[in-house]
């Protein structure tokens, strides 16, 4: 969605100001340097909760560097189309002056993932998944290609140098380009094996994109060198490129969901046996008494359901006495603690606090209120993780919490990194109010 929203104003600024860009590029540099920098902001800061979704996704175009991308995809694909074509002479003058423009917008992007991703790198790079260190690895390339790439494309230092030196070093935005694809791939990957639509489409997408680039520039290539029957077998390569990485994404989902099916199916087949087993392991355990832990209730010869009954209303702290007694092992003892609830948090000063802590793709903050010595309210104030996994985080954490005023709850299972957040926020807030 992004990518498409993106690709609208970069068309625009190509094609409806192609001599203001020739004449005034500057000017133009200088706006582009007042887009990225609050666009860094946003990449660190995350963007405001509350917002409108419209409002949420224009901002995203420039925090999430969509227009730099969009910008970088026209630089491209001009020098992929034939030499004959119209769009190729109207943007080839301007080349220069949008792929500085597009630069200047990915630095602003990368200096502001770049406070979250690359301080991860170098200072918690074991806690990170492969594929998140590889996306972030990913970054750090581009922003090291991305430096000399934008330096040398101005006139000033390119006079400076030989073109045969200048060209060798322009020669490397090849590999840029392929970057950018895989950053893109990286960050998405994990959401998109998980069947999550808005991934899936964005991976098949950029594929479908860049595939379509590689195709044009062999194409182009092949005709240069008048090799005209390379042609046919270029287009086929992208076309199963971009086959292949669709079925990588889908796949996984498909098959989840007949494993999904097959256990539902095998569960309903085994209910009665399992019933069964469990009714006799019942049986068995109320003919079996319980000689140390609940003597007066085989004295008395209580019955199973009651002694089931009288050990849960038996206070944790004195079964975990009495285990400790006994010389049970730690895993064993354990246990009852384990299962005891947690909703004896405390938080003396009533006030509400900040707290902030690091999604999947960057910083959350959220907002908690204490009144009376409890969590009274929670509330997001700005987040850099996508949707739809945010709203389904916050819908299942925050009641959660608030229900049970306590932080010892399960995280919801498709979006476990953000709930992690959250409650990791929560308990920073907490943290600075004093609290248990």
């Amino acid at each position: 969605m992004i990518l498409i929203i993106s690709v609208l104003p970069a068309l625009l600024l190509a094609f409806g100001f192609n001599s203001l860009l020739r004449r005034h590029e500057y000017l133009l540099y200088g706006f582009g340097i007042c887009l990225a920098v609050p666009s860094a902001v946003l990449a660190a800061e995350g963007i405001p909760a509350g917002l409108s979704y419209p409002v949420q996704m224009l901002l995203a175009v420039f925090s999430k560097g969509g227009l730099a991308g969009a910008l970088f995809l026209v630089v491209m694909f001009t020098g992929a189309l034939p030499d004959q074509s119209k769009a190729r002479k109207k943007l080839i003058p301007i080349r220069r002056q949008l792929s500085i423009l597009a630069s200047v917008l990915a630095i602003g992007h990368g200096a502001g993932y770049g406070t979250v991703y690359f301080v991860r790198l170098f200072t918690a790079a074991s806690e990170l998944k492969t594929v998140m260190l590889s996306a972030i690895l990913c970054s750090l390339l581009l922003l090291i290609l991305l430096l000399p790439l934008c330096v040398t494309s101005f006139i000033a230092v390119r006079r400076r140098m030989k073109p045969a030196a200048w060209k060798r070093l322009q020669r490397w935005a090849y590999l840029f380009y392929a970057l950018i694809y895989g950053h893109i791939i990286l960050f998405k990957w994990h959401a998109a094996q998980k069947g999550e639509r808005e991934a899936v489409l964005t991976v098949i997408l950029y594929t479908a994109v860049f595939a379509a680039y590689l195709g044009m520039r062999l194409c182009r290539e092949a005709v240069r060198r008048k090799k005209e029957d390379l042609i046919l077998p270029v287009l086929l390569m992208t076309f199963l490129l971009t086959a292949g990485v669709t079925a990588a994404c889908l796949l996984p989902e498909a098959a989840a969901s007949r494993e999904a099916q097959a256990f539902s199916a095998a569960g309903l087949a085994q209910l009665p046996d399992t019933n069964q087993n469990a009714d006799e392991a019942g049986l068995q355990a109320a003919k079996t008494p319980a000689p140390d832990v609940l003597p007066e209730e085989n004295a008395r010869g209580l019955s199973g359901s009651e002694v089931a009954v009288q050990a849960v209303e038996t206070p944790a702290s004195d079964v975990l006495s009495e285990e400790n007694a006994r010389g049970l092992s730690g895993s064993e003892a354990a246990l009852p603690v384990a299962e005891a609830p947690d909703s004896d948090d405390y938080f003396p000063e009533d006030g509400i606090y900040n707290g902030s802590a690091i999604g999947y793709n960057g910083r959350l903050k959220v907002s908690v209120t204490v009144q009376d010595g409890r969590i009274s309210d929670l509330a997001l104030k700005s987040c850099v993780d996508d949707e739809p996994y945010v709203s389904r985080a916050v819908d299942g954490i925050f009641p959660k919490v608030l229900s049970d005023g306590s932080l010892q709850v399960d995280t919801v299972s498709s979006a476990t990194s953000t709930s992690e957040a959250l409650l990791k926020a929560i308990e920073d807030a907490l943290g600075s109010a004093g609290g248990n």
